[in-house]
């Protein structure tokens, strides 16, 4: 499967990234974590990642969404049993 996304920021030549669009091609299974691509590829500069028509699930409680529905699941359980907020947790939150 591939997928197309953004990369915008990129300044090293070597990247299979096309410099003036920021598109580059992802080749991936089914099950890629997108929340965890986009950190990583972030986390190596200054670059921002833009993944298209991914599918985020919301937390009912907070309306945080995330990326992996496991996440979105731990979110809402522990927003009804805690009426608040778990850092460990919401460091999983997609940004927008």
């Amino acid at each position: 499967m591939k997928t197309t996304i953004a990369i915008k920021g990129t300044h090293c030549q070597s990247c299979t990234v096309n410099f003036e669009t920021g598109a580059t091609i992802i080749e991936h299974t089914e099950n890629i974590n997108w929340d965890t691509l986009k950190k990583e590829i972030e986390a190596l500069g200054e670059s921002t990642v833009l993944i298209p028509d991914i599918k985020l699930f919301a937390c009912p409680e907070c309306h945080l969404e995330y990326a992996d529905e496991t996440w979105a699941n731990k979110c809402e359980s522990w927003c009804k049993e805690h009426h608040s907020c778990n850092l460990d947790i919401i460091k999983h939150a997609a940004q927008k």
